[in-house]
């Protein structure tokens, strides 16, 4: 993906000088929308600007671990006019991972109250509104995020590595749990994987951890973890529970996970069944009684 260098030499331009900045996010906002939010305002404050993240409404619970978060003003909330305020002085309005200003609700009519203000679109979703001076909108894009940041580097210049992905890093520990071999992660950062490390030490595997760097060991049997609960980072993600759960399938003993994020997530227990495990699912909660192994068979992907 290519941004058009003379864009971002317009936004160099109108950041020469220190300014008045409002950032903007979506409706019911989720982790895209924040999280670029938030690394543009710390950047932008670091480089001299006065900023004020605004949201329409509340943003979800489990994002509450991003830092600056709570600095974020809430225009649904707000009791003061502390957004009205906020936009009116505004020199320049960033729109960031929306595409039509209906998605801020009332919260767009305060925009309209400023006509003076530069408006400077971020986004990466289809068929962008034209009501902006300046637009980056590339539906190329995975996400508003990646997007930021390919303007920052070619705003300011960046050497940045990525960080390991701890869902596709706690995979591979339950596979080679489940399969009592041993696996060795690199270039890991095991304070990411802290919740899943302390799982597959309480059900027997041999974890020894350093910085960047994990190695797991076969278990001389496989038991149980009592219960687990998904909770946002750092605590245990919903996005790894399907191995972890196929994991304790095979666990001697009981074993209790209860889905506090999602709903509709254990879809894919039909497919443990036909395997052979022995699972109870009850809304919110599964109850896993561990056999001696699975057997396999056509499953499908639900997910």
């Amino acid at each position: 993906m290519q941004l058009d260098q003379q864009k971002i030499e317009s936004l160099r331009a109108m950041l020469a000088e220190p300014k008045s900045v409002v950032i903007l996010a979506h409706t019911n906002p989720d982790g895209d929308a924040i999280g670029s939010s938030l690394a543009w305002a710390e950047l932008l404050t670091k480089n001299g600007h006065s900023v004020t993240c605004i949201i329409p409404n509340r943003y979800p619970y489990y994002l509450e671990f991003m830092p600056g978060i709570r600095t974020m003003l809430n225009y649904k909330n707000d009791t003061d006019g502390s957004t009205e305020k906020a936009v009116r002085e505004a020199d320049i309005i960033f729109g960031l991972d929306f595409h039509t200003m209906s998605r801020l609700e009332g919260l767009g009519d305060v925009i309209e109250g400023n006509r003076e203000a530069k408006r400077v679109l971020i986004d990466h979703h289809l068929d962008p509104i034209q009501d902006f001076d300046l637009m980056f909108s590339y539906s190329e894009a995975s996400s508003t995020c990646y997007l930021l940041a390919r303007i920052i580097e070619q705003l300011y210049g960046v050497e940045h590595t990525i960080i390991p992905d701890r869902i596709v890093a706690a995979t591979y520990l339950a596979c080679g749990a489940i399969t009592g071999g041993t696996v060795v992660l690199k270039k890991v950062n095991s304070g990411h994987i802290g919740a899943m490390l302390n799982i597959l030490k309480d059900m027997g595997a041999g974890i020894y951890a350093e910085k960047d760097k994990v190695v797991i060991t076969p278990a001389k049997k496989l038991v149980s973890v009592g219960t687990i609960k998904t909770m946002p980072y750092p605590g245990f993600p919903t996005d790894i529970q399907s191995p972890f759960m196929a994991l304790t399938t095979i666990a001697e003993g009981t074993s209790v996970f209860v889905e506090n994020i999602f709903e509709n997530r254990f879809r894919y227990v039909d497919e443990l069944r036909r395997m052979g495990a022995n699972i109870t699912v009850e809304k919110s909660v599964a109850i896993i009684e561990g056999v001696e192994s699975l057997s396999g068979c056509p499953v499908k992907s639900h997910d």
